[in-house]
């Protein structure tokens, strides 16, 4: 399954149910995203260089502001600092799919976190790990490339789409960053649990400009 094959049934399939909270930060699970989406790849397509500020604009997404809350989620968790950074390199901590104190889309994939809904869990920690990269350097710009991205999703022993899961995280650079910013190395691993019951979490390095 693509991503945007992902983002159709994410759109055909949200439940009622969903909080309130997934649907500000996760706005390409709908139709006007999708059309976003497109023009997007039409746009860099011809090589056009896009703003990462003003493609989230466009996309409709409003990231956290992790330095004026003065901590990120994770630091909440145990001692840990958010970022580090070494010469050209930048390292996040961990990126779980939290908004404002709350767990999106808590418990299993395969059990009772539907594929769309992992998806979506997934997209929301990318937006959270841009909300950590606007904390760490200032300015999205100055991100030269994904170096690598290692996801963790929590899945029953049967579920075996975690790969299409973390897709929500990578779906997301590629259409803030473009292709060659936004594409990194990655890799997906099905646990048996996460703290609060996350069903996701994203580790992810950047080289920096």
């Amino acid at each position: 399954m693509n991503g945007t094959l992902a983002l159709a049934l994410a759109s055909r399939h949200a439940r009622q149910s969903d909080p309130p909270e997934a649907d500000k930060h996760f706005s390409l699970a709908r139709g006007e995203g999708l059309r976003h989406t497109r023009l997007w790849a039409i746009s860099t397509s011809k090589g056009a260089v896009m703003k990462a500020e003003k493609r989230l604009k466009e996309l409709g997404i409003d990231l956290p502001d992790f330095g004026k809350a003065g901590k990120y989620d994770g630091q909440n968790y145990g001692p840990m600092k958010p970022f580090h950074i070494v010469g050209k390199i930048l390292t996040l901590s961990g990126h779980i799919p939290q908004v404002n104190g709350q767990v999106i889309y808590p418990g299993r994939l395969g059990d009772t976190v539907t594929f769309e809904q992992g998806y979506q869990a997934a997209r929301i920690t990318g937006i959270n790990c841009l909300a950590g990269i606007k904390q760490a350097l200032g300015d999205l710009d100055r991100v030269k490339g994904v170096i690598r991205m290692l996801h963790f999703v929590v899945s029953s022993p049967t579920f075996y789409d975690v790969h299409k899961v973390s897709s929500g995280v990578s779906d997301l650079f590629r259409e803030v960053y473009g292709e060659t910013i936004g594409t990194g190395c990655r890799a997906t691993i099905g646990v048996m649990s996460l703290a609060l019951n996350n069903c996701f979490e994203t580790w992810a390095d950047f080289e920096i400009k």
